[in-house]
């Protein structure tokens, strides 16, 4: 980092060198053909490591450089051209349709959050610790079980920018992350007011009363006003304490059930930090948890098949599951995604004058048509089952389902290799407008099991290989 007497000025400084270095690499690794999944790895090993160090000890930076981040990065995924997934979608996990693209804000708050868990773990050294009397003289030491509102106030409060970053990414995490509702902090929360205001009863909290659950009884229901005073032997008004407890029904619990939880007893939101002593993965993905997006896709999909979220979740990790080899994971994320180009697609866009399909020439071309319903892939389709019987003595009955996003169950994770291997060299086969040959197939698909058996016995996995290809372990003979 180079130093400066002014802050801003410092941190403009150095992320602008940053900027200019990642430019740097994405112009050398743009030359090379990669696919977007290896684009992405790229962005996450190489270029925002460039940044973590800035993000931990410095200020954020601009809104505008991190808009020029985050474009510098999507141009690079996209080869500079639309996107062709949304960015809400692409930085969830494989599960959800996504591709683990990084969320450079949330990765930005998740480094800055790391520094609440040196606070509440005291592993700040005493150099450290009079910088801080300077910079936060009303926060330490930190009090965890104050809510949202306690941790706003701090973060209006503090004149250093860099901690007024740190308490402002921690208040966005407790805002939206609390696993359990009553594990939810009583004292300066902005999700239990009394007449419109955050409450804090000092008397009620210096005899451990600071969560929703120290409220309830053994069967998670309200205690009454005579229990809750003889259990905390506190002399309050049964208007205060109807008052809270309303509250917390009305703007927190909102007609959910209650679980009592056995004490001892603290804030998920310090679990979670303190989750690890290094590392702020677990916190990054936390935080991804409200970024959950509707899947266009998934929309289209369900107009020709009956598709559930659960069995939608196992599809989109079947190409993760079965292969390692990026080229087909990449194909068959396209294919659910739904950018895979075919005559109907291409048509809309005004790039070709004929929808009709490559093959039949008598029907629209989309995704369904071209690997399931064209006659000509038909029968490529009933070629492949009997020569399965043939070689392996193993009944295989495609669907229009299967066909296109996989058999479930680690059992097929060889027969969905063969599977997306059919299906890239069918609309392959389309690119060069010639048809589909079940030799040529054939032979692919030998040359692909002798290729995966020989990595498998240079690195020494031969026997979860032979494991995935038990069923057809005749494949080449």
């Amino acid at each position: 980092i180079d130093f400066s007497t002014n802050l801003i000025e410092m941190t403009k400084y150095n992320y602008i060198n940053k900027i200019s270095e990642i430019k740097t690499q994405i112009n050398t690794w743009s030359r090379r053909s990669l696919t977007a999944f290896g684009r992405i790895t790229i962005i996450k090993s190489l270029l925002v490591s460039k940044l973590n160090y800035l993000f931990l000890s410095l200020p954020d930076p601009p809104e505008y450089m991190m808009t020029e981040i985050n474009r510098l990065f999507y141009n690079f995924v996209w080869k500079g051209k639309p996107d062709k997934v949304s960015r809400k979608q692409l930085i969830m996990p494989y599960s959800e349709g996504g591709a683990k693209m990084i969320n450079i804000y949330l990765h930005a708050k998740s480094l800055k959050i790391s520094w609440i868990r040196r606070l509440l773990n005291g592993s700040i050294d005493n150099c450290l610790k009079l910088l801080l009397n300077n910079f936060l003289p009303v926060t330490l030491p930190f009090n965890p079980c104050f809510g949202n509102w306690y941790v706003n106030q701090q973060a209006l409060s503090v004149k250093n920018s860099f901690w007024k970053d740190v308490f402002k990414a921690y208040y966005h995490l407790l805002t939206m992350y609390c696993k359990r509702k009553a594990c939810q902090l009583l004292w300066n929360n902005e999700f239990i007011k009394v007449n419109n205001s955050p409450v804090y009863y000092k008397k009620w909290y210096d005899k451990g009363v600071r969560f929703v659950n120290d409220l309830l009884d053994g069967n998670g229901n309200f205690l009454s006003y005579n229990d809750f005073q003889i259990k905390y032997h506190i002399r309050t008004n049964f208007i205060q304490y109807y008052g809270l407890r309303e509250s917390i029904k009305v703007s927190l619990v909102k007609g959910e059930p209650l679980y009592s939880i056995d004490q001892p007893l603290r804030p998920d939101i310090v679990s979670l930090i303190c989750r690890f002593k290094k590392g702020c993965s677990h916190i990054y993905t936390a935080l991804l948890t409200e970024c959950n997006c509707e899947q266009k896709s998934l929309i289209k999909w369900r107009q020709n098949f009956e598709i559930e979220d659960k069995k939608w979740r196992k599809y989109c990790l079947v190409a993760f599951k079965c292969s390692s080899e990026i080229d087909l994971r990449w194909f068959q994320y396209k294919l659910l995604n739904r950018f895979l180009y075919t005559n109907d697609i291409l048509y809309k866009m005004k790039i070709i004058d004929n929808v009709k399909c490559s093959f039949c020439q008598s029907n629209p071309e989309t995704i369904v048509h071209l690997f399931c319903e064209c006659k000509s892939i038909l029968i490529l389709w009933s070629q492949l089952e009997d020569w399965i019987l043939r070689k392996n003595d193993f009944v295989v009955k495609f669907t229009k389902e299967n066909i296109l996003f996989g058999f479930q169950g680690a059992q097929n994770n060889a027969l969905n290799c063969i599977m997306i291997k059919v299906k890239q060299m069918i609309y392959n086969s389309r690119q060069q407008s010639r048809s589909p040959s079940f030799s040529k197939l054939k032979s692919s698909l030998v040359d692909y099991y002798k290729q995966e058996k020989y990595i498998a016995e240079t690195s020494g996995n031969i026997n979860k290989f032979d494991k995935k290809w038990f069923y057809f372990r005749h494949f080449v003979n």
